[in-house]
């Protein structure tokens, strides 16, 4: 599973769709450590918009900023945020949006319920054409299996946050498919399994315990 981050604004005002473009501007020199060289979101086979099927942080170009797509009925940009940059990441939008609604939403295939029941907002809503996704319906965008080169879960060095604002999986990154990757693994893209007595030899958290410390702390940034 991962995150989409959506910046909302109003197409018929261009000074907005400017402000809106901006900020993107200013994402992409706050999280440039994260980025790296390249920030744009890499296409697959399976999902050539780059939206879904990706192992790391990265903006999502798929339309010009003065255009739109479903299910939305104004403006939007978004970024994709695997679940271990979600702590560094989601804050920042929350707390920087500014003028515009923000959603944050998970992309777990079902692409009904990521932008509705699972979706969350921080500022006004907007109602979303719902009628183009089908309830309790996985789409095909999500075949890829992360650490494959089609969607990488190991990354070069400067992908990872620093060791002073890591997640509570401490040194490693950890990832759905149990896999995970040393924080000095350089330019290598060499993934490791992480059993459960390396991750208890390391005093790493439980993902459950993790789980519930997580939403423990973003419930209480809508409330």
């Amino acid at each position: 599973m991962s995150y989409h981050v959506h910046i909302t604004y109003m197409l018929t005002n261009k000074d907005q769709i400017k402000r809106a473009g901006e900020l993107r501007e200013e994402a992409l020199v706050v999280f440039a450590d994260l980025l790296g060289e390249d920030p744009v979101c890499r296409g697959t086979s399976n999902d050539p918009s780059g939206r879904y099927d990706n192992g790391e942080l990265c903006m999502i170009y798929d339309h010009e900023l003065d255009v739109t797509l479903g299910p939305f009925p104004v403006g939007e940009w978004s970024m994709f945020v695997p679940v271990h940059y979600y702590n560094r990441v989601v804050p920042w939008y929350v707390q920087h949006r500014g003028e515009f609604s923000l959603l944050v939403h998970p992309n777990t295939g079902c692409e009904y319920e990521d932008h509705s029941i699972w979706a969350q907002w921080s500022g006004d809503k907007w109602n979303l054409d719902m009628s183009i996704f089908t309830p309790h319906t996985q789409t095909e965008s999500f075949n890829q299996t992360l650490g494959t080169p089609e969607n990488p879960s190991c990354q070069p060095e400067a992908k990872f946050a620093p060791l002073e604002t890591m997640t509570p999986l401490g040194l490693l990154l950890k990832s759905c498919a149990a896999r995970a990757c040393p924080a000095h693994a350089e330019a290598k893209k060499e993934c490791v399994t992480v059993s459960k007595r390396t991750a208890k030899k390391n005093s790493m958290t439980s993902d459950v315990e993790i789980l519930e410390r997580h939403v423990s702390q973003y419930m209480s940034l809508w409330v």
